[in-house]
This record gives C-alpha cells, sequence and structure tokens, in this order.
C-alpha cells in the first residue's frame, strides 16, 4: 500500500445501497491520565453517514480483497494467541522502530503485570539497543578518523529517531565522543543550513523544521537548532517532540515554557530580584457585589426523540455476569478476539454485531489498510459498570469504555451508557478509534483530535438492527446543541475547533466534528463540490501517515485563508438548515 492519496476521496463514502466509505475517532472526553487514550463519556448520543452516491468522476483503482482470519465460532483460551501489544511490538522491532516497540511492551507489562513473554520481548529490546550503541560507537570511531564529522552526526542522529528516551544520554556521550567538526566544518554547516531554512520559509510546516532543528544540532549549531524548535511549536503548538527537547512542561493537555508553567500553572510571580515567589493574598470583592447580567439566551425547538426500533433490552439484563472477570472467556469471531464475562448468548451478539461494524470498517478503508495481514483486534466487555471501574480506577467515572493506543484494546462495560447509549454505542466508537490506528500504522495521534472524534461520533450514531448497521442517523441531541449556539452566536469557530487539544475536547467540540465531517459527505447538492471537500478530507487524513497533521496544513490544504472562511459559513448555514430527519441515501 502506497502513502499517496488516491485520485478519489478516501472518506468520500460508498453508501451506494448500503456501502460506505469512512471511519475513524479519539480522545478522552471526560479526562483520564495523559497518554491514556481514548474513552466514551456520558454525552448525547451522536451519529451520522459518510455515503457517496453514483461513480466518481475518476476511477479509483479496484479494492484489494482484504483477507481475514477465519471465523472460529465459540471461546477461546487466551493462549491460543499471543497477546495483539506483544504482536505489534513484535512488528516495530521488524521494521526497525525500537522505541515504538518499547512504549508497547511497557505499557502491556503496566496494565497486565509481570508476564514472562513480555519480560523476555523487553529484554530482547534493551539487549538490541544496546548493541546499536555499541555498533555506533564502533563507526563512529573509524568516521572520525577519516574526518567524515557530518556522516557521523547524520548517523547519530538517525539512531537517535529509532531509539527510546532512555538511550538519549548514550546517544549524547557519542556525539561528544565523535567532537566538534572543524571551524570549516561549522562554516560549512551553517552555509547548509541556511539555504535549507530559505526553502523552508517558502513552504512552512512543523514536521520540516523539526527535521531541520534535529539536523542543526547533531552539527553542533545550537541557536540554530532552537530556533527551528520554536518555529515548529509555533506552527504546531502540541508538537510533543520539540517540546520535550525545548524542555517545556505539559500540564492538563496544554504545553508551557519553565516560566509560564511557573506564572500560569503554579501561580508565582517574579520579585524585585527575579525569583518566582507565591504573590501576595488578592483582597476580596465587597460584600453585595452583583455579578453583570446574563443576557437572555435564544431558545430553538427540541427535536422529538429519535425512534430507531433497535432491541436495547438485552443491556438492562443486570444479572448477566456469569464468572469473576479473571475467569472471563475469550471468544474469537472473524475478526476479534473478545474477552468477557457475561452470558454466552450476550457474546456472541457481540462478536456478530462487532463483525458487522468491521466490516463497515474496511469498505471505508479498503485502499489504505497495510500490505500485511492484520491481526484480530482485542475487546474486552466487563459484566458491569462497577466491574468495569473497579478494573480500571484510572479512568473518569463518567466514561463508558476508552480505547488504549498503546495496547490497541477497547475496553468497554455491558449495559445502558448516559441517558441513550448502550455497549453497542460505546463499542462503535471506540472501536472507530482503534480500526483506524490499524490504518494509520502507529501514527494515531499524527492526526487531528477533530477528525478522529467526528469521525467516531458518526459510526457512533449507527444502530444495530435485525443483524446489520445502518449508517446514517442524525445525532439529534448533537444537532440541537449546535442550532441552539448558532441562535446564540456562540459556536466554536473552525479556526479554533481544528486547534483544541484533545484534553480540551468537550461534548460540543465533539457535535461540531460530526457536523463539519457530516457536511463534508452531505452537505453540497452538486457532487463536484461535494467530492471537492472530501477529497481535502480524506488527504488530509492520510497525511498522518507522513507526520503530524498541524492546523495550519489543514487551511493550506483547502486553499488557504478565503477557502476556509468560506467553508466555515457553509458549514453554519449547512447547520441552521439540516433537518433532524435528514435521510442521507438522497444525495
Amino acid at each position: 500500500m502506497s502513502d499517496r492519496s488516491p485520485p478519489i476521496p478516501l472518506i468520500a463514502a460508498a453508501l451506494l445501497g448500503g456501502g460506505l466509505l469512512l471511519g475513524v475517532g479519539v480522545a478522552m472526553m471526560s479526562g483520564g491520565q495523559p497518554g491514556q487514550g481514548t474513552s466514551l463519556a456520558t454525552q448525547p448520543a451522536p451519529g451520522g453517514a459518510l455515503p457517496t452516491q453514483g461513480a466518481p468522476s475518476q476511477a479509483a483503482p479496484a479494492p484489494r480483497k482484504v483477507e481475514g482470519p477465519q471465523r472460529v465460532e465459540g471461546p477461546a483460551t487466551s493462549a491460543d494467541e499471543e497477546p495483539y501489544a506483544l504482536r505489534m511490538a513484535r512488528r516495530m522491532l521488524k521494521e526497525k522502530e525500537e522505541a515504538a516497540a518499547l512504549d508497547l511492551i511497557e505499557a502491556y507489562l503496566e496494565d497486565e503485570g509481570p508476564d514472562q513473554a513480555a519480560l523476555r520481548l523487553r529484554e530482547a529490546v534493551v539487549a538490541r539497543c544496546d548493541d546499536l550503541i555499541e555498533t555506533m560507537r564502533g563507526t563512529l570511531g573509524a568516521l572520525k578518523a577519516s574526518g567524515h564529522y557530518a556522516q557521523g552526526q547524520a548517523d547519530i542522529a538517525s539512531l537517535r529517531r529509532r531509539l527510546p528516551g532512555s538511550w538519549s544520554r548514550a546517544l549524547d556521550e557519542l556525539a561528544q565522543e565523535l567532537g566538534a567538526p572543524p571551524a570549516a566544518d561549522l562554516a560549512q554547516a551553517r552555509g547548509l543550513y541556511e539555504s535549507r531554512r530559505s526553502k523552508l520559509e517558502g513552504s512552512p510546516s512543523a514536521e520540516g523544521y523539526y527535521e531541520l532543528a534535529l539536523w542543526a544540532r547533531e552539527r553542533g549549531l545550537t541557536d540554530e537548532s532552537n530556533h527551528c524548535l520554536l518555529r515548529t511549536v509555533k506552527l504546531d503548538a502540541f508538537h510533543e517532540r520539540a517540546r520535550k527537547l525545548l524542555g517545556h512542561k505539559k500540564h492538563e493537555g496544554r504545553w508551557y515554557s519553565d516560566d509560564e508553567y511557573k506564572a500560569q500553572v503554579l501561580g508565582l510571580v517574579r520579585d524585585p530580584n527575579g525569583r518566582w515567589v507565591k504573590p501576595a493574598p488578592v483582597a476580596k470583592a465587597p460584600e453585595g457585589a452583583t455579578k453583570k447580567a446574563k443576557p437572555k439566551l435564544v431558545e430553538v425547538p427540541k427535536p422529538e426523540p429519535q425512534k430507531t426500533g433497535e432491541d436495547t433490552e438485552w443491556y438492562k439484563d443486570t444479572a448477566a455476569k456469569i464468572s469473576e472477570w479473571e475467569d472471563a472467556k475469550v471468544y474469537k469471531s472473524k475478526y476479534y478476539l473478545i474477552r468477557t464475562n457475561v452470558k454466552q448468548l450476550y457474546a456472541r451478539r457481540y462478536m456478530k454485531m462487532m463483525d458487522q461494524y468491521f466490516k463497515r470498517f474496511i469498505t471505508v478503508f479498503k485502499n489504505f489498510l497495510p500490505e500485511t495481514k492484520y491481526e484480530r483486534s482485542e475487546i474486552y466487555i466487563h459484566a458491569s459498570k462497577a466491574e468495569f471501574h473497579e478494573k480500571n480506577p484510572q479512568v473518569p467515572k463518567t466514561a463508558g469504555g476508552f480505547y488504549q493506543p498503546k495496547t490497541k484494546r477497547v475496553v468497554a462495560y455491558h449495559g445502558i451508557f448516559g441517558k441513550q447509549g448502550t455497549t453497542r454505542t460505546v463499542l462503535a466508537h471506540e472501536g472507530t478509534h482503534q480500526f483506524e490506528d490499524i490504518v494509520l500504522r502507529g501514527k494515531f495521534w499524527n492526526c487531528p483530535i477533530w477528525m478522529l472524534e467526528g469521525l467516531a461520533v458518526f459510526f457512533e450514531s449507527a444502530i444495530y438492527k435485525n443483524g446489520k448497521v445502518q449508517i446514517g442517523l442524525i445525532p439529534r441531541e448533537r444537532l440541537y446543541s449546535l442550532k441552539r449556539g448558532l441562535a446564540n452566536n456562540a459556536l466554536i469557530p473552525l479556526r479554533t475547533l481544528i486547534r483544541t487539544p484533545q484534553r480540551q475536547f468537550s461534548g460540543y467540540h465533539y457535535a461540531h466534528a460530526w457536523a463539519l465531517i457530516y457536511m463534508v459527505v452531505y452537505g453540497d447538492d452538486q457532487k463536484k463540490e461535494r467530492q471537492e471537500k472530501q477529497k481535502w478530507f480524506s488527504d488530509l487524513f492520510m497525511d498522518a501517515l507522513k507526520g503530524k497533521v498541524a492546523p495550519n496544513h489543514v487551511e493550506r490544504k483547502i486553499g488557504g485563508k478565503a477557502a476556509f472562511d468560506k467553508l466555515e459559513q457553509q458549514w453554519k448555514e449547512w447547520v441552521k438548515e439540516l433537518p433532524y430527519d435528514f435521510d442521507p441515501k438522497k444525495r
């Protein structure tokens, strides 16, 4: 599979006669720990669908047949297959991505406790990293003796990208052993730096400046490197690697410089000597002080509750538990390994339901799946909400489930979620994240949160009825919140939306993200205009395979500031006119 975008939109949907072309999701909606993964917290139940009717203007290449594992009906022991996280770690090792492999193993050990297979694999990764350092040491000795400093610096930079952070000190020592190049080499490096920087100024990108920062750093150009790192975070405020190299700190989803952290997070101020100290107490407001009166909100008519005819009674069974979690069975479906301690009848329902969702996911990403055979994805379904939170104490009480990118696992519970949600709602949302991570091949967090969550909401709003997954429903509560926001001039500007980090992405942000994606798929009466938006969106999504998709790139990709402003105006008009009973099949 090529990283190159296809001649037709990826996210254009093939919902002609039931086929769809779209999918994805992210972010812990109700908090959670940094790096925890993604979760679905109590929010209005969403929905939507992404179809494109008729044949596109350009023919797509014939879809590659996707071969999944063969169905094995019934329970299987967890010993049948190595855990998915460890299989992925081995794949990362094969692809010479030691840092990613070690992250997967450490997350698995933290989640599952001591495991001999995982410990042995970790030892193998550590041994390989040590061997790479020693091999590099010998190589650098020869390069230094022959005066090839630039090659040595390039080799160190390449190895730094592969190895986990724990080996940074060893790499720094190698750089010191190599030593600084002669003054003439430094002058030459500065000349090359200026040439590369000049080219970047013409077409700036966060990843471009970050790569140049690493290049300059390995050649002893410290000031130049820092300049590029600052340019990187200016273009992409959430570029984690650049932030770490600058020594910045992360707090509640936002990055701060050292001074900003002390002032804005710790609440310190500088005294006359320049030292950071606690501020003097602030006098309380006088009694009787009145708050500014809030303007009266403009109300809009509420929609009637949605009637789908979906069977939800079985989720209300409080006696579904048949064993303790430690004795939970693992069921193999065609595409999933589902570990659960609910009744076998319910377990089989989950198997069939999730296989139907997986088929939808395959249709969405059929031209972009990795060439290698994918493994069954893992899902944990606890028998109750209480058990779910007991086994996952780090998860917010409002969460109904989560996807953890490090372990590649969806975790949920059997039951009702929020006002209208069920386990199906959660599995659809988090399962979208899980499949999208397969497509992005470990580059999950390169994709913007608004794209990921908007697409997860899209699939979440579908229903499972008569053994089929039906997509295309409007998430009425979410659309209502947007119509109310529009009437009161309180919508989130799209420029703000695409710059909002994960930890600040609320249920209201989810609604905006869904509506933008829904408009991209269905919004234009003219097929050609609709396909242009779909290509913009699908190209952005696949750009995540190459690097982090920054907000500025999102605007440039659609044609610049004026084109983005036009998109926002169209989006507002779409939200205003969109009926709650919109039928996507008519597109």
